[in-house]
């Protein structure tokens, strides 16, 4: 089994009304944001030297002193492929809070991530972007 971990756009998992109601209020803009997203998770694919020499101008603009050179290798940890896979996130929400609640940081019942995940914006934006490696 691969060690790779798994990264995934969770913006389309709106766990709260009001964020649930702005999606839907401004779908085209959720929309072309979720775009922007694959374009820059299909450059993490495509070629990872340049997506370290963007993430390292990126660090350097918030003060940090990490080079591509340290960057990079990092990126090979991750599947950047992107994807929505609503399931998968779920566990990982849930994962998440069954840590939190055990530490005593969060209280109350796990919510049904399930209810929340709505693939919609994803699948749209999707239409939108060339896929990586095409």
């Amino acid at each position: 089994m691969s060690e790779t971990l798994s990264y995934q756009i969770t913006l389309n998992c709106p766990i709260g009304a009001d964020v649930r109601h702005y999606a839907e209020e401004n779908a085209d803009i959720v929309t072309r944001f979720m775009s922007a997203a694959i374009e820059a998770q299909n450059i993490l694919v495509e070629d990872p030297d340049r997506a370290a020499e963007l993430l390292e101008t990126a660090m350097q603009r918030r003060g940090r002193d990490l080079t591509a050179e340290v960057l990079r290798p990092g990126l090979d940890d991750f599947d950047f492929t992107p994807k929505m896979d609503g399931q998968e996130i779920s566990e990982a929400l849930g994962e998440v809070f069954d840590s939190l609640a055990a530490e005593g940081k969060l209280r109350g019942d796990k919510p049904e991530y399930m209810d929340f995940m709505n693939p919609r914006f994803f699948e749209e934006a999707a239409k939108t972007v060339q896929p990586a490696g095409s």
